[in-house]
């Protein structure tokens, strides 16, 4: 009987396949805007807190990274992290696809970004 059930299961479901760690696969982008227009000063904020949780990622060697830039009323909070299984430097690529991709928001003052291998908010 125990026989019968695992061989039911195996049929039923389907068979997937482990992503590769040999570079970062980042085919599956998920980006969502949202708040009101950034200012100048917002995106100055944005761009150093991003530098400083990417600097962090590497001096720290570490897979997650929060930095924020309170500067000038504009106040800018970040967090990213990466899957345990990636190398530093897999991480660091993939925050900057990541970050790239947030870039390109420029229609709000809030955002966050799904990847594969790491999470950006």
């Amino acid at each position: 009987m125990t026989v019968v059930v695992v061989l039911l299961v195996l049929l039923l479901t389907d068979p997937t396949v482990s992503q590769s760690t040999d570079d970062v696969n980042n085919n599956n982008i998920s980006n969502h805007c949202r708040g009101r227009a950034p200012t100048s000063n917002f995106i100055r904020n944005r761009n150093s807190t991003f530098d400083e949780m990417r600097r962090r990622l590497l001096s720290e060697r570490v897979l997650y990274a929060r930095a924020q830039d309170l500067s000038g009323g504009d106040s800018v909070f970040a967090a990213a992290q990466c899957r345990n299984y990636l190398s530093v430097e897999q991480c660091v690529a993939c925050f900057d696809v990541a970050f790239s991709e947030l870039a390109k928001c420029i229609v709000s003052n809030g955002a966050y970004v799904f990847l594969d291998e790491c999470y950006v908010r």
